[in-house]
C-alpha cells in the first residue's frame, strides 16, 4: 500500500464500496481521504472497515479498525489488522467484513448491538459493548451490507440467523471482542452465508476494476 493509492472502503452503514485515496502510510496505520460520498456513512471509533486495493493486477483485502476521524470528515485513520489476497483466499478462512448485527442470549430478552469484523463458514468475530461469559451460546442476526444478495428469486431474505458459542473474549476500553464458533445454522442461512461471501469477493474485484478504468 502506497501514498496516493486508489482504494475502496466498505463500512456497515453503507450499501456498497466507496472510492478513497491513501494519504499516509506508517507501519500498520493508514490515513485515508474521504470523498464526498462518505457523508452518508456514520463512522465511529473502533468500527470495522474493509479496505480493498490492487497491486500488480492482484486484488488485496485489508481488515481495518477506525482509530481516528477528522472533525470535518475529510479523512479517517485506520489500523490494518489483516491483509489477504483474494486470489489466495480459501473458503475456510475468515473474510474481513463490516456488518451490523444483533445478538441475544436465551436467558435474557435484551437485544444487543454488535458489528461483525470477519466471518467464515464456521465462525465469526464481533465487537459489542455487551459483557458475556466465555462458552456462552448466543443468537446472532447479521444484516449484511449487500442487500441484493438472495438465495433465489422467490426468497427475499436479507439477514443471516445463526447460533454460536463464545470461544474467545478480549476486553477493550469501550467494548468487548468475541470470537464465535457457529454451532447451529439451518440450510437456508448457511446457503445465504456462502452467497454473501462469494458475492463480496466478486463485487470488490469489479469495483476496483471500474476505479482503475476511470483513472
Amino acid at each position: 500500500m502506497k501514498v496516493g493509492e486508489i482504494a475502496s472502503i466498505c463500512h456497515y452503514s453503507g450499501k456498497t464500496w466507496f472510492k478513497s485515496v491513501v494519504l499516509q502510510v506508517e507501519k500498520d496505520l493508514l490515513v485515508v481521504k474521504l470523498v464526498k460520498e462518505f457523508v452518508i456513512l456514520n463512522f465511529l471509533e473502533n468500527d470495522p472497515v474493509v479496505l480493498g486495493y490492487e497491486e500488480n493486477d492482484e486484488v488485496f483485502i485489508a481488515g481495518c479498525i477506525v482509530k481516528g476521524i477528522d472533525p470535518d470528515c475529510s479523512y479517517i485513520k485506520l489500523k490494518v489488522e489483516s491483509v489477504r489476497s483474494l486470489k489466495e483466499q480459501r473458503e475456510c478462512e475468515r473474510f474481513p467484513v463490516s456488518f451490523y448485527a444483533k445478538i441475544k442470549c436465551d436467558d435474557s430478552d435484551k437485544i444487543n448491538v454488535a458489528t461483525i469484523k470477519n466471518m467464515s463458514f464456521d465462525g465469526l468475530m464481533i465487537n459489542t459493548a455487551a459483557d458475556f461469559p466465555l462458552k456462552k451460546n448466543i443468537e446472532v442476526t447479521i444484516y449484511p451490507t449487500f442487500q441484493e444478495v438472495k438465495i433465489d428469486e422467490d426468497v427475499d431474505k436479507t439477514v443471516i440467523s445463526l447460533r454460536s458459542d463464545i470461544v474467545r473474549k478480549e476486553a477493550f476500553t469501550r467494548y468487548f471482542e468475541y470470537r464465535l464458533k457457529i454451532t447451529n445454522i439451518d440450510a437456508q442461512n448457511q446457503n445465504l452465508l456462502r452467497l454473501y461471501l462469494q458475492s463480496i469477493k466478486g463485487l470488490q474485484q469489479r469495483f476496483l476494476k471500474d476505479l482503475k478504468e476511470k483513472l
